[in-house]
């Protein structure tokens, strides 16, 4: 694997694994919704280990475990388990609502590195009406808390960079939280697809961008790129999403392709 990766071959890199596609919040741009209702089987736990072993056979070092929300699933810890966790970079998308103390000590125990929970504004109010749950927020901060009392464990929290968090200053305050947690932060950039379908006025302008460039010059902040500049989507190239029915997606925001995709190949 190292000598394909000298030689610029593009190998696969990351997978994005739905442990889940149920989800017990609410939020309005979900990208999962359009794949809930799928009739088909979950994979196997037998299954679930053969991807793990595909993964790592074809270069992949890093697995983002996703949904819906993951914890739902109560084998959650059996299945971070398979992913190779001395190989391979093992983190968890989550809304953080059911990461009670003795679950993240298990998940850590079963070799999980990374804790990426969504944030999406610096207040309860706010967050809990934006995620539909009430007492989130709080949970999520008790949970960050455990996290950085944890051995091994890290926490990220995951923002989308909404046009009216920016230009609020929300945006910072976030940021302000999240440092005083320990936590690093993910920008997110809004897209017009999934549930925001065609809404267009949720794109940022140029005084927005420009802001995101500046906010990730902190070495604590990370942005998928330079908001001003081009980008390679690594989509279909360097990193696949699976769902929990064996589906292979290039990316589940344009859920609306699933079949025309390998399905089954795991």
């Amino acid at each position: 694997m190292a000598a394909a990766r000298l030689t610029g071959r593009a190998l696969l890199t990351a997978i994005e694994y739905a442990v889940v596609l149920d989800c017990d919040a609410k939020c309005p741009k979900c990208s999962a919704g359009k794949m809930m209702t799928c009739l088909d089987e979950r994979l196997t736990h037998e299954q679930i280990r053969a991807l793990a072993d595909d993964t790592i056979r074809l270069g992949a070092y890093e697995v983002n475990f996703t949904g819906g929300e993951p914890t739902l699933d109560d084998r959650l810890e059996d299945i971070v388990s398979y992913f190779h966790p001395d190989e391979t970079f093992l983190g968890l998308n989550t809304h953080g609502g059911h990461l009670t103390p003795e679950r993240i000590r298990r998940l850590a125990d079963a070799g999980l590195d990374l804790f990426k929970i969504s944030l999406d504004a610096p207040t309860a109010e706010e967050h809990d009406r934006s995620r539909g749950l009430p007492g989130l927020f709080r949970l999520v901060m008790d949970a960050l808390d455990v996290i950085g009392e944890t051995s091994g464990v890290r926490a990220h929290l995951c923002v989308t960079a909404r046009k009216e968090l920016i230009d609020s200053g929300d945006l910072a305050r976030c940021v302000d939280l999240a440092k005083s947690k320990n936590a690093t932060v993910g920008l997110i950039l809004p897209s017009a697809i999934s549930r925001w379908q065609n809404h267009h006025e949720v794109l940022l302008e140029e005084k927005q961008r420009r802001a995101l460039d500046a906010a990730a010059k902190d070495p604590d902040i990370f942005l998928q790129a330079n908001v001003g500049g081009p980008f390679e989507c690594p989509c279909g190239v360097t990193e696949i999403y699976v769902s929990c029915y064996g589906d292979v997606l290039a990316c589940p925001l344009h859920s609306d392709f699933v079949g025309e995709y390998s399905r089954g190949t795991f």
